[in-house]
């Protein structure tokens, strides 16, 4: 009779160790790709600025197309395994004087 009940004792307390588990999922490490920018720095942001003080503000943009020379492009993404956390995409416009125009701010969710 005691050998029983260690043996139901042993089961009750190996189910309650595996219950306690409520997903058997690998950690999933935070993946940010593309350029790094704040909310603060898009304050930072004002017409008028030029490329290179855009640049101190936010940094190399990840697209500079040769084809649209006053067009700057910062990609933001976000993502833990499949899931997408936030994907961002801001792109400035510069006038012929290469100084800032616009800007648009995309959450591309």
């Amino acid at each position: 009779m005691k050998l029983n009940q260690k043996k139901i004792f042993a089961v009750i307390l190996t189910l309650s160790f595996l219950g306690a588990c409520s997903t058997f999922s690998f950690y999933n490490v935070p993946i940010v790709q593309g350029n790094l920018y704040e909310e603060k720095d898009l304050d930072n942001l004002a017409k008028g600025l030029s490329k290179d003080q855009v640049k101190f503000i936010l940094g190399t943009a990840m697209i500079q197309s040769p084809f649209h020379k006053n067009r700057w492009d910062y990609v933001n993404k976000v993502t833990v395994g499949d899931l997408v956390i936030s994907d961002k995409k801001l792109t400035l416009y510069f006038d012929s004087n290469e100084l800032l125009d616009s800007w648009i701010l995309e959450d591309i969710n």
